[in-house]
């Protein structure tokens, strides 16, 4: 018998804007870039912004052309054009328990060499459970493409 357990996969898709408080969003970048809105609404962005990181909805005002979404971690309580962003959506998938720590076994194989001597070991350690997930997930589920790229 299987041993199989529950897990929430991270997949981002674009924002609503009628999203929560509290829903987690990132920076939708492409080969480096952000993508849509006006050059304005990205000049914001990466002067205001790490498009790196995660950020959390505060406040959302929807207009009739243009909605603006306001950040927690923004201090400047700038408000951003939400076409800019990527909302996080939460997929729960069913894993084999075995296969994922005979992989989790060897993590070393699964970071670079940069990776293993500058990052933390809580970084570390999200990165090889993504991997891990990732591939064991790939075969049975190919990704979703719920945006359309820059």
């Amino acid at each position: 018998m299987e041993t199989k357990f529950v897990i929430g996969i991270k997949k981002w898709s674009t924002m609503d804007i009628h999203a929560s408080r509290g829903t987690k969003v990132r920076v939708h970048m492409e080969e480096g870039k952000v993508c849509n809105g006006h050059d304005s609404d990205k000049e914001d962005i990466l002067e205001h912004l790490d498009p790196q990181k995660e950020y959390t909805v505060e406040d959302i005002e929807v207009h009739s052309f243009s909605s603006v979404v306001y950040l927690k971690e923004d201090p400047k309580e700038i408000g951003f054009n939400t076409v800019c962003f990527l909302q996080e959506q939460t997929e729960d998938q069913k894993v084999n328990l075995k296969k994922f720590l005979l992989k989790a076994a060897k993590w070393e194989e699964l970071l670079t060499e940069e990776e293993s001597t500058t990052i933390t070991f809580a970084e570390a350690r999200e990165r090889v459970i993504d991997r891990i997930l990732q591939e064991m997930t790939k075969d049975n589920n190919p990704p979703k493409q719920n945006y359309v790229g820059c």
